[in-house]
């Protein structure tokens, strides 16, 4: 970036779209984060679809 500065070519900044929504700070929606998450979006409308006593049956291991 800085030699793109020094020189003054043109750089690609080729980022997702819920990035460049977040800096021109449009809402960013469930398909946003798709474009980079495709496993943790299908997992998250898996659990929204799911009734409340349903909760008791499903194995969750959560990692960091």
């Amino acid at each position: 970036m800085g030699i793109s500065l020094r020189t003054g070519t043109m750089m690609v900044l080729d980022f997702p779209t819920i990035v460049w929504k977040m800096l021109s700070g449009q809402k960013i929606e469930i398909d946003d984060l798709s474009e980079i998450e495709v496993n943790f979006v299908r997992s998250m409308r898996d659990l929204i679809m799911r009734k409340e006593e349903e909760f008791e049956y499903i194995p969750m291991y959560w990692q960091t």
